[in-house]
């Protein structure tokens, strides 16, 4: 499974009103959990699976991996991507950049041509 994923950074992650970049992960209860780095998405699917998430600490960034399949909304005239739970029942896990490839040609190939295409 893991072989089929992989990272797309949020500026190249276009939605109507712009791109990705620069949107807050925020918790039910308003606690800003970070900023959406990328997404880790199966092309072949056309599914987002992880999101990444940069969260600054007081001496270096840490970024981690939220599942894809917990509840969130956009409210894209605030820049926030709100998570529908509470910030201490949000699931998520360290993310190594190196562990995962980039988002490439092939992938782009593999979603426009998959037979679980739109």
């Amino acid at each position: 499974m893991a072989g089929k994923l992989c990272y797309l950074a949020a500026q190249d992650v276009e939605i109507p009103e712009g791109t990705l970049a620069g949107v807050d992960l925020c918790s039910r209860d308003d606690k800003r959990l970070g900023t959406l780095d990328g997404v880790i998405i199966d092309a072949a699917a056309r599914r987002v699976r992880f999101y990444v998430i940069q969260s600054k600490g007081w001496f270096r960034a840490k970024r981690f991996l939220m599942p894809a399949d917990q509840p969130t909304h956009l409210e894209p005239e605030d820049h926030i991507l709100r998570v529908d739970l509470d910030a201490d029942k949000v699931r998520h896990a360290a993310f190594d950049g190196n562990a995962i490839r980039e988002f490439s040609d092939q992938d782009l190939m593999d979603a426009l041509f998959s037979p679980h295409a739109a």
